[in-house]
């Protein structure tokens, strides 16, 4: 406004206090205009209310993701999709990579599609022979153990007392 006037509406970033106009504008107003003095006053402390919270949350959402940020990194998301989708497809066709190379297809049940009529082409591995031997090798056996000792090298090592070993040691000469 001209003048510098602003006609009673608060500028932005003016808070209530500044926004309600004062007592003594109001005090030549006739008695029957008074309830519509506090109407006034009410709409613009409420409006400039709602231009202090809009000017939070400019500032609460500066360096928050732009449309276009968010349409970039969707496009890259769907791309790694599709790139997933195309691979789970090679893979369960078992396509070898000269022909998964001419796999087509915009979407997954396309490239299935695709996928399986190149599958035709793909030489198939030989089967497993569907004769079974006739009989399994048996486990060796092992060797048989060397006897325990004692006086009766057939003896268990379960009768062999060791006082009776020490005994024998003493008697026979061992140098």
């Amino acid at each position: 406004m001209p003048n510098g006037e602003t006609n009673g509406v608060p500028q932005e970033g003016t808070t209530e206090q500044q926004a309600a106009p004062s007592a003594d504008a109001l005090a030549g107003l006739p008695e029957e205009f008074k309830w519509l003095a506090k109407e006034v006053t009410t709409a613009r402390n409420e409006a400039a209310r709602y231009r202090t919270e809009r000017n939070d949350l400019r500032k609460s959402l500066e360096g928050a993701v732009t449309v276009e940020d968010f349409e970039a990194a969707k496009s890259e998301w769907d791309g790694k999709v599709k790139t997933l989708v195309r691979q789970q497809i090679i893979k369960d066709h078992k396509l070898p990579d000269d022909l998964a190379e001419l796999l087509k297809g915009d979407d997954e049940a396309s490239l299935a599609e695709h996928a399986a009529k190149l599958a035709k082409y793909v030489p198939k591995e030989p089967e497993a022979s569907a004769v079974e031997p006739a009989v399994e090798p048996e486990a060796p056996t092992p060797p048989p153990l060397p006897p325990v000792g004692g006086r009766d090298p057939g003896a268990s090592a379960d009768d062999v007392e060791p006082a009776d070993l020490v005994k024998l040691a003493k008697s026979q000469n061992f140098h």
